[in-house]
């Protein structure tokens, strides 16, 4: 059970970082208008590349559900400061599962 949430949640992660790395011009207009500096999609992108790697080998699982919970909260904080309530439920989503997918992993 514990690897097909890891690949599904390092699939998650890799789709978020091409999204982010790539610049597409939807993400870049969301960070600019939220404030954020011109190069926050790719440091956002290349967070996001490390946890979909960290996710798959076990023994760097909790690495990569650590930085991945990270960017979800600040994910998520950005999108209820900016009244997108409905938005900000998939990282909530996502951090249930990364912490689920860390404790699945202690073994």
């Amino acid at each position: 059970m514990s690897h097909f949430i890891a690949w599904s949640a390092s699939l998650f992660f890799l789709i978020g970082s091409l999204i982010n790395l790539i610049g597409a011009e939807s993400a870049r207009t969301e960070y600019t208008r939220w404030g954020y500096p011109a190069y926050m999609n790719r440091l956002v992108g290349s967070l996001e590349l490390l946890t979909a790697i960290l996710l798959i080998p076990i023994m760097t699982r909790h690495l990569g559900a650590g930085i991945g919970i990270s960017a979800m909260i600040g994910a998520g904080f950005t999108l209820i400061v900016h009244r997108k309530y409905r938005h900000a439920l998939m990282p909530c989503a996502v951090i249930v599962l990364l912490v689920i997918l860390a404790v699945l992993s202690l073994d």
